[in-house]
């Protein structure tokens, strides 16, 4: 165990620790309902309930990512299984293969962490490629005409006009969309709303409180 806390907490292994952390964090404010993953970093990522032309976003995709399979994958699941797999590698490597190069730390450190994200790029590409399906566009299914004037849950601890998500069900599917709404408002978890209308510009749904 010691082992183990001396390699997150010293270089080359804090490095991705910290980047690590910090994931993580983003994913439990999103769990929560406090980030909107959709709109951290570059807009790679496809958001399939919007029905527009989804064929611009991907494009965006940096060609590299693009060669290993990561195309139509949303940027902070990118993000997220490269960094996991970089602290992994990086891990091992400072406790395996570091006692064993006769190098000043710093020089060994720098060949690890490059090493190491190296390895993590087809390594993270390789795990996260079975959840493909669930992002890629199958070219059928719910539209934005088609969630246009319906009832939704909203998912998110609070929705303004530029963060919010929420639930719709369509012929027995369960959709989450992005969603906007003008600010003072009450919509907070579990709150029931209206879909009014789809604004292209920021790619959000325009909803409103509603009473069943």
């Amino acid at each position: 165990m010691n082992e183990i806390l001396n390699a997150i907490t010293s270089f080359p292994g804090i490095v991705p620790s910290i980047i690590l952390a910090v994931l993580i964090v983003f994913g439990l404010m999103a769990i929560a309902g406090f980030l909107d993953i959709h709109h951290v970093g570059p807009d790679w990522g496809i958001d399939l309930h919007h029905g527009i032309d989804l064929n611009h976003d991907a494009d965006a995709t940096p060609e590299m990512l693009v060669a290993l399979g990561f195309r139509r994958m949303p940027f902070f699941v990118v993000v997220s299984s490269i960094g996991f797999a970089w602290w992994v590698v990086t891990m091992v490597a400072q406790l395996y293969v570091v006692p064993l190069i006769p190098l000043p730390n710093w020089i060994t450190g720098v060949i690890v962490l490059s090493g190491a994200f190296i390895v993590a790029l087809p390594l993270a590409a390789m795990v996260v490629r079975p959840l493909k399906p669930i992002f890629a566009d199958r070219g059928e299914g719910a539209r934005a005409p088609d969630f246009v004037g319906r009832a939704c849950k909203i998912v998110t601890g609070s929705v303004d006009e530029k963060f919010g998500q929420a639930e719709v069900i369509v012929d027995g599917a369960h959709h989450i969309l992005q969603v906007s709404a003008l600010t003072p408002n009450a919509l907070t978890r579990g709150s029931s709303a209206l879909i009014l209308q789809y604004d292209a510009s920021i790619k959000r749904y325009e909803v409103e409180a509603y009473e069943a």
